[in-house]
Parts: C-alpha cells; structure tokens; sequence
C-alpha cells in the first residue's frame, strides 16, 4: 500500500499542472486543483490577481515581470495550496544545438586539422591487471 501511494503521488501530483517555465508576456494555462474554490497568482512583486472563480479558469496573461509566479489555490475547508511557474526573457539562440563549422577544416574540404592530443582511459589496462590477478588466483587455487 505504501509503494502504491508513493507511485500515485509521483505519477498523478495534486499540485496544479502549470507551465513551468515561460517567455516573459506569455499567457499561461492553469488547471486547477476538482476541490478549488479560488485561484489566485502572485507576481514576483507581490500583486495578486485572483484568476477564478469563474471556472475554468482563463489563461494567465499578465506575466510581464521575469521572476517566480506563485499559485494559490484554496478549497471549501481553507486548505491552501501553493505551486509555482516562472517567467524568462528565453532567448531562442541558447538552445540551438546544431552543430556549427569547425575552425580548422573548411565545409567540403578535405584537409586535416592537426590533431590534438587527448586524454587516454587507463580503464581498460587496470580491467585487464585485475582480470589477471583473478586468473592466477583461481589457477592457484585449483592447482592445490
């Protein structure tokens, strides 16, 4: 029962599902917690702007400000709780991940750079020592 629990609490979270990062000025979607009566955020500045009741709630579309935006959602008996998302000026560069022309070869050429040293594993020499070493024991032991 407690390994259950555990998984269903990892895999289905009862914190609210928002985005978790977003661009600064981007509108955000929340889905609120069945048992909300109301839904507030709070900006890094500490305004608070309610977002519902009405339900569903509308997107979040004041997120001008870079910085964490706490939700506040709270139920019938006055529990309260409390997820976050953040604002970043993302900049779409940063994630580039294509591979950019190397400095010491031109694109279609078939000149060599000149190779730099690397670093060599000494792994596979100390396996093959200790591998060695269990050998002559396990002949040893065998020959007696």
């Amino acid at each position: 029962p407690v390994l259950t629990q555990h998984l269903l609490d990892w895999l289905v979270p009862t914190e609210s599902a928002a985005t978790p990062v977003v661009r600064v000025g981007e509108a955000v979607s929340l889905v609120p917690l069945p048992r909300a009566q109301s839904v507030f955020v709070v900006a890094p500045d500490g305004t608070q702007q309610q977002i519902a009741p009405p339900f569903p709630a509308p997107p979040v579309t004041n997120t001008q400000l870079p910085g964490v935006y706490r939700v506040l959602q709270q139920d019938a008996q006055g529990a309260q709780t409390e997820s976050q998302f953040a604002a970043n000026f993302l900049n779409p560069r940063e994630s580039r991940v294509a591979a950019g022309v190397s400095s010491g070869t031109a694109v279609g050429s078939t000149r060599i750079a000149a190779a730099s040293p690397e670093p060599r594993e000494i792994w596979p020499y100390v396996a093959l020592v200790g591998f060695v070493i269990l050998a002559v024991e396990w002949w040893a032991f065998h020959r007696q």
